[in-house]
């Protein structure tokens, strides 16, 4: 594990945080397929890779960021927008300590300057990619999750094992509603959610039980033990606080 990434102690370390994202260890060997959604310049999917050896699809809007995104025999990057409809979409580039791009400016966001890419529905880049099945899908792409989420069919969705989610209600706390709303469904889908984050839903783990092979202690362990210490150390000044 890098600096930007952390095992969880207890269960045959089966579980991880990586930049933010909490994933579910147990089921991820070389044969799995990873979709890392607003790869940045892609340090998810090459300690992903590094981990297991298994096959990533780096997917990155901002131009920049795609340019530094280093291509290997098993990381692929892919210069698009992951939205809510295919074709040409414009998204700002946003002006931060780390740079990223949104199609929706959220409060407290300032645009450095505006630039169209090549927009694409979760189905549609799972079609172009010919993936039957997602072992793992990273998503971190500055509120267009909401979007992403309500576009994607339910055969789409329960074609991937697990998602590990950065909804942005704690930079537009308007979004709740809405991000419940997407939680709910997938939960009617048959994952099982996990909330890391106290208050808004910055780390959100959803789990298909049957293809991951989670068991309910599992489950209830990570969704009470561990969600409780993460608090602790977010409180003491991590990322999200509660």
């Amino acid at each position: 594990m890098t600096e930007n990434s952390r095992q969880d102690p207890g269960h045959g370390n089966a579980w991880a945080e990586i930049l933010y994202h909490t994933v579910y260890l147990r089921p991820l060997g070389r044969s799995s397929v990873v979709l890392d959604l607003g790869a940045s310049i892609g340090f998810f999917s090459h300690e992903m890779n590094r981990l297991f050896g298994c096959r990533c699809h780096a997917v990155e809007a901002l131009p920049d960021n795609f340019a530094r995104i280093e291509e290997t025999p098993s990381i692929t990057p892919h210069h698009l927008a992951i939205c809510g409809k295919d074709g040409p979409v414009t998204i700002h580039s946003v002006d931060e300590y780390h740079a990223s791009a949104s199609i929706d400016l959220m409060p407290g966001q300032n645009a450095r300057d505006t630039l169209e890419v090549e927009g694409i529905t979760l189905g549609g880049l799972m079609s172009r990619l010919n993936l039957d099945r997602v072992s793992l899908l990273k998503v971190d792409i500055e509120g267009a999750e909401l979007a992403m989420f309500d576009t994607a069919d339910d055969a789409t969705l329960r074609r991937i094992d697990q998602i590990t989610v950065e909804f942005h209600d704690f930079m537009d706390p308007g979004q709740t509603a809405h991000v419940k709303t997407i939680i709910a469904r997938l939960q009617a889908l048959g994952f099982r959610s996990i909330k890391f984050t106290g208050r808004f839903h910055g780390d959100v783990l959803f789990l298909n039980p049957e293809r991951t092979g989670i068991s309910r202690f599992e489950y209830l362990y990570a969704r009470y033990v561990m969600r409780f210490t993460r608090g602790l150390r977010r409180r003491a000044g991590e990322k999200f606080s509660k």
